[in-house]
């Protein structure tokens, strides 16, 4: 997979602010695609997928990507896991539409439920949906 696009978006504009508001908080911690993971997870567990825009520039570049060495592999087993189809191993554009997609509404989830909840309440109940998804997938 070295076909990455020269950016990708990653987050729309929408998602972006959200991510930043998330970033300044909650995630102070947290770096861009640790973020981007987790609101993968998230929508997914709870089964939303958002539509993406096409024109919304990149929030993330190759450079970055292609240095956390775990994040390429990780999306690529998701959208394969996700699709049912081991054809996507080498799609790595589609791979990156479904958990975009997936991500985008797990930032809405989280911008919203950070409203209800404190900060520690809510990395405890995200960490334990993250949990409860991986044993669905083991």
């Amino acid at each position: 997979m070295n076909n990455i696009s020269k950016s990708r978006k990653l987050f729309d504009k929408k998602s972006g602010e959200i991510y930043k508001n998330l970033s300044k908080s909650i995630f102070k911690d947290y770096d861009l695609l640790d973020v981007f993971s987790i609101a993968m997870i998230i929508g997914k567990k709870r089964g939303i997928k958002a539509n993406m825009g096409k024109n919304e520039a990149g929030e993330v570049n190759k450079y970055t990507m292609e240095n956390k060495k775990t994040f390429l592999p990780l999306i690529t087993c998701f959208a394969i896991a996700n699709e049912n189809s081991m054809d996507l191993i080498t799609d790595e554009v589609r791979c990156f539409e479904i958990c975009e997609a997936y991500a985008k509404s797990g930032l809405e989830i989280l911008e919203i439920e950070q409203m209800s909840k404190s900060n520690e309440e809510l990395l405890t109940d995200f960490e334990n949906e993250i949990l409860e998804f991986y044993d669905t997938i083991n």
